[in-house]
């Protein structure tokens, strides 16, 4: 396991969660696609959902440097369109990003997803291994670093749903 295992683990739990959520209702993210100026119809929202979950889920089975490369790039992708949003002040109540759960683009969505990018670069530049380096789930050390991977996807979860939801009641 390298230092990129964790943070690499987290940014593919969260691409795979994404992708599952727009598979199931894609139209928070097709609305706000068309309030950002690109009319994207719910069934192209579902066919990239899916590459998203097969990205991620592929990257994670085979450890393929392309594949976190092509994860860091999906990751840069959301974070531009996050902050386009942001800085032209696009009325989106919610990106989609998880389905029905409410993810208003906010600056956390901005920290999460490069953190992420970084964390897919890093993966990519290093070298990651099949199944995250996790030879061995039942083992002490690896299922320590599963706990870790998935207590971080959904503490980076908050971050993108409660915490800016938070934010915006407290005024």
């Amino acid at each position: 396991m390298g230092g990129w295992t964790v943070p690499y683990g987290i940014a593919l739990v969260l691409l795979m969660a994404a992708g599952v959520a727009k598979l199931v209702e894609p139209r928070d993210t097709a609305g706000a696609l068309l309030r950002s100026g690109l009319r994207v119809p719910p069934v192209a929202v579902r066919v990239g959902a899916a590459y998203e979950f097969a990205l991620a889920a592929s990257s994670l089975a085979t450890g393929a440097r392309g594949g976190a490369a092509f994860v860091a790039a999906s990751y840069l992708a959301f974070t531009i369109f996050v902050v386009q949003a942001l800085v032209r002040r696009v009325p989106v109540g919610s990106c989609g990003c998880f389905g029905r759960v409410e993810t208003p683009p906010s600056v956390w969505h901005v920290v999460v997803n490069l953190g992420c990018a970084i964390a897919a670069f890093g993966a990519a530049v290093a070298g990651p291994a099949p199944w995250l380096g996790l030879a061995d789930i039942a083992s002490g050390p690896a299922f320590l670093v599963v706990l870790l991977i998935l207590a971080g996807a959904g503490l980076a979860a908050a971050l993108l749903t409660v915490v800016p939801r938070t934010f915006a009641a407290r005024g």
